[in-house]
């Protein structure tokens, strides 16, 4: 780009492009735009928007920013190469040109296009790491730079898929991946983890995919090597590598109860507490924050890959390790996790009761999705009971759905003044209670996704409140034997 024209390819939102560029020899005149998509020209706009970050940063008087809407025909499902252009120059706005996915057709038709045939001639890697990401820049950039130094970094590729990212993470990006030539990224809509890993696994040029995310970084450089390691030693097709996650050593991360909670005791998130070092596991651990298999056991990963309805981040891996399972045993064949706790990660996302409420919430909302197309699996995801009692007729009068509701209301909250005024992990009952509040929050999740009419609602909330009083008087139980002095027989 000429000295005196300067600009940035900022990223991809809500079906318009966004960037910046200004002319230096005349700073207070608008230079105009192109959008090329495929190396056509598309269309043209003046980069006149006013930014006061811009006009800070010494860019005349800041109104050089701009903002171009993406036209319909683009939005195929395909991927496009994308460049903004200063016109009547040779002068792309860096990062272009960039790969980005618009949106979906109405009607569900794509082009075929390869995203793999879109990437520069390269040697084959070894592996492709995957790593969908949304709005987590700070985070995300400390993670990509951790991969870096890991052994055998320059024998992989790192494909980031920012998923709608709406805060800095396209900028910084662009930026480490001009560091790397080894890092491909591409941009989309926001559409949930699912999508993002299936575009990266069609990116993917390597025969082994290692599934990470953006918040778990390696705590050691043999990360990579580990994996690697493990599929040569197992190169069985069914045969998948699963590494352990934990919660970070680094003076700054303040690992609290509930962290401490829902990774240990309370099993809420990862099994490892219980698991055994180089055993082999079934779908029920297929953990994607740290998971590699071969490529090739997905024919196409668009089509088979991560079911895209799981739109939140819930269940969408399991279902896939559960179908994975099922499709290798109609072939005679066999698809497995060995547990190797060797290739370890560390998780940097702390929790809250309040923001494992949430999460458990959304687990019970996905779980409806998981249970529509397995029904077989209700009981392994712990919803065959509710279920039962929704199918159960309405013989009587029931209390509203909304009572129960408002009882939910009431235990989450008691949960979040424990927290805040009560310190909590200070008891021994603490941890059967937010079991029991951390159950009742995914219960609470699913039932709301039943729509039907004849549902018997009350009936299952009912026996949702039922089970959550059961695990509190286990609470009760656990804090009278647990205590120093158990109480003396009469």
């Amino acid at each position: 780009m000429a000295n005196n024209l300067l600009g940035f390819f900022e990223n991809y939102s809500d079906g318009h492009i966004f960037g910046w560029a200004c002319n230096t020899d005349s700073p207070n005149t608008s230079v105009v735009v192109e959008l090329i998509i495929d190396e056509v020209p598309v269309l043209a706009a003046e980069a006149n928007i006013f930014r006061a970050d811009l006009r800070n940063a010494g860019y005349g008087d800041g109104s050089h920013a701009l903002k171009m809407k993406v036209p319909a025909e683009y939005f195929d499902s395909a991927p496009h190469k994308v460049a903004l252009r200063i016109k009547d120059s040779e002068n792309n706005l860096p990062p272009s040109p960039t790969i980005i996915v618009f949106g979906h057709r109405a009607d569900g038709a794509s082009r075929n296009i390869s995203l793999a045939s879109m990437l520069p001639n390269a040697p084959t890697p070894l592996m492709s790491l995957i790593m969908p990401t949304y709005n987590r820049c700070a985070i995300m950039e400390r993670t990509v730079r951790a991969y870096t130094l890991c052994s055998r970094w320059e024998e992989v590729e790192l494909i980031v898929v920012d998923d709608g990212s709406r805060d800095a993470t396209a900028h910084r990006l662009a930026q480490i991946s001009a560091e790397h030539k080894n890092i491909r990224t591409v941009s989309i809509e926001n559409s949930g983890p699912a999508r993002a890993r299936n575009l990266a696994a069609s990116m993917a040029r390597a025969p082994l995919l290692l599934f990470i995310g953006d918040d778990v970084e390696p705590v050691d450089q043999y990360f990579i090597e580990t994996h690697v390691k493990a599929h040569e030693a197992f190169p069985d097709n069914g045969a998948a590598v699963l590494g352990k996650i934990t919660w970070p050593s680094r003076t700054d991360a303040q690992v609290n109860f509930v962290m401490q909670h829902v990774q240990g005791e309370g099993q809420q998130q990862f099994g490892y507490k219980f698991m055994e070092p180089y055993r082999w596991y079934d779908w029920r651990q297929f953990y994607s924050s740290n998971l590699s298999l071969k490529r090739n056991i997905v024919s196409d990963w668009s089509r088979d890959g991560y079911d895209e309805q799981f739109t939140l981040a819930a269940y969408e891996d399991a279902e896939l390790g559960y179908r994975l399972t099922q499709q290798q045993n109609t072939q005679g064949r066999s698809f497995k996790l060995l547990y190797v706790p060797a290739a370890v990660l560390a998780h940097s996302h702390p929790y809250s009761v309040a923001s494992f409420i949430r999460r458990q919430v959304i687990c019970g909302i996905m779980a409806r999705r998981f249970f529509e197309k397995h029904p077989e699996i209700a009981a392994e995801i712990g919803i065959d009971e509710m279920n039962n009692k929704l199918r159960e007729p309405v013989t009587d009068q029931p209390l509203p759905i909304e009572h129960y509701f408002t009882v939910f209301e009431g235990l989450k909250s008691w949960a979040l003044i424990l927290e805040q005024h009560n310190g909590l992990g200070s008891q021994n009952w603490h941890g059967d209670f937010l079991k029991a509040i951390f159950r009742l929050a995914y219960c609470e999740g699913y039932l709301r996704t039943v729509a039907r009419a004849d549902a018997n609602l009350a009936l299952a909330a009912r026996c949702v409140l039922d089970r959550t009083i059961g695990d509190l008087n286990q609470a009760i139980f656990r804090e009278i034997i647990g205590s120093t002095s158990p109480p003396k027989l009469v």
